[in-house]
């Protein structure tokens, strides 16, 4: 039973992983398939794959948020578990939000009414919120990992500079320069696909869980008193 409900949720894990890159889809679905373009543009309302990529977003944020008992199972019980959880759970509720207003258009020059940019700041606001609450989860997550689970901390280490420090800089540095160019497209894909390997890792971990969710240990004063 344990062994059914490890691969169970490492296969949502890679699931989710694999959809929140869901600009993959666009490459095999799209015979053009826009490598300058920033993945949100691939959505906007009338592009070939816009409702395809919007659905894989919403069911990407929905298996994230079904992984969260089993992490939270599979984690010691103390401060930095809840802010990971927590933070995980802002980063699938964004992805929805984003889904569901994506940008009104690809360029601000079309799109100049004030419910256009209303909408393009609620798309841009919920997609870096959304991005900003999975790099600290998975410092929060890392932290809350006890000594047993050193690959956890290893990997959301990783992910925090690699594809939170490092990739922030290479796609706002190129964006900065030319946001049409090639390079910041490529840092952007960069930094989604560090975010869907730290989502699978949590389907490992969740995976790894010794008990059901329900009989997850809680914070103890002890655990409490954990930094």
């Amino acid at each position: 039973m344990k062994s059914w409900r490890g691969v169970l949720l490492v296969a949502t894990g890679v699931v989710a992983g694999f959809l929140y890159s869901n600009f993959l889809l666009d490459v095999m679905v799209s015979q053009d398939h826009d490598w300058f373009a920033v993945v949100s543009e691939l959505e906007v309302p009338g592009s070939p794959t816009a409702g395809l990529l919007r659905v894989t977003d919403v069911v990407c944020a929905v298996l994230v948020l079904a992984l969260l008992p089993w992490v939270r199972a599979a984690l010691p019980a103390s401060r930095w578990r809840t802010a990971g959880l927590w933070l995980t759970a802002v980063f699938a509720l964004g992805g929805i939000v984003a889904a569901i207003v994506p940008l009104p258009c690809r360029t601000d020059e079309v799109c100049t009414t004030a419910a256009d940019q209303w909408q393009r700041w609620v798309h841009d606001g919920s997609s870096i919120v959304s991005a900003a609450a999975l790099f600290l989860g998975a410092v929060a997550v890392a932290l809350a990992a006890d000594e047993r689970q050193r690959w956890v901390r290893r990997a959301g280490w990783l992910t925090f500079w690699i594809g939170g420090v490092v990739g922030i800089l290479l796609f706002g540095g190129f964006a900065a320069i030319d946001s049409s160019s090639w390079q910041s497209g490529i840092a952007q894909r960069f930094q989604i696909a560090a975010m869907s390997i730290w989502i699978v890792c949590l389907g490992v971990l969740a995976a790894s869980a010794p008990v059901s969710p329900s009989a997850a240990p809680r914070s103890s004063p002890a655990a409490r008193s954990r930094p």
